[in-house]
């Protein structure tokens, strides 16, 4: 059995790290949110999701980042204490949600999509189902709801301190990319941010994903491009690659079910 997970890990992470030509022709989408942000939940809930059931939905990679404007104390190498915009429900929401996206498949994505089908639903579940007022109790309720078949292996993760290492990491990426995060949410295209693009994604994600170059040649992109302008601006911030990160969390999921 130990021999097989880490022959997943090993997989896993040429996986995640490669870049195929499939991937290749995908935008890449990354977003910095955090769990009880009513303007995350209403960009991903009504934009993005929608998005990614959509014809759209091969042409994106995805990176969600839910650690938003948290602050990390590391008081050793296992005991972390974090500090979190709504709290520490949204600290404990943030925890479920880094779980999810690496022990949900292992962190694979769907066939033929750059994210996991299960998992950006279970986000969107849960993120719907909350609010900025929300308790741990409540969201530990949700996450009962929207993943019935994980929601043990979710809340043990969660209430595990690999969920603070996770979020540790998240963590890391997001001070990486803007220390501190700027806005919530943040929404990064094709490793470019900027911050004009970022806030009209918040009300039309559609028409600005289907405004960049790698896209407008789409054939389901073109009646929408038909009577808007392109959404972009010169306002630009590179941001790290995540896939080394990313890799990173899975090898230390695949360690956590190998205990349970």
């Amino acid at each position: 059995m130990f021999g097989f997970y880490v022959f997943v890990t090993v997989v896993q992470v040429l996986t995640l790290s490669g870049v195929t030509n499939a991937q290749s022709e995908r935008l890449n989408v990354t977003v910095y949110y955090e769990t009880l942000c009513p303007f995350a939940k209403k960009f991903i809930v009504e934009q993005l999701h929608p998005l990614l059931h959509s014809d759209l939905s091969p042409y994106i990679e995805l990176e969600l980042i839910p650690y938003g404007k948290a602050k990390t104390e590391k008081k050793n190498d296992t005991h972390f204490e974090f500090t979190c915009h709504h709290k520490a429900a949204e600290c404990y929401g943030n925890k479920i949600q880094a779980c999810a996206l690496v022990l949900i498949d292992l962190g694979a994505k769907t066939e033929n999509l750059g994210f996991n089908r299960e998992t950006v639903d279970f986000i969107a579940c849960l993120m719907k189902d909350l609010t900025q007022n929300s308790t741990i109790d409540e969201i530990k309720i949700a996450t009962e709801k929207c993943s019935p078949s994980k929601k043990d292996t979710i809340l043990s993760c969660a209430d595990d301190k690999l969920g603070s290492q996770y979020l540790d990491h998240l963590g890391k990426l997001t001070d990486h990319f803007q220390n501190p995060l700027r806005n919530v949410p943040t929404i990064v295209l094709d490793g470019v941010f900027r911050k004009k693009q970022s806030d009209l994604s918040e009300k039309d994600f559609r028409t600005v994903f289907c405004s960049k170059p790698k896209t407008k040649v789409l054939t389901e992109c073109q009646k929408v491009l038909e009577t808007v302008e392109d959404a972009s601006d010169s306002a630009i911030q590179p941001i790290p690659n995540l896939s080394l990160g990313l890799a990173t969390l899975l090898s230390i999921g695949l360690r956590f079910l190998y205990r349970h």
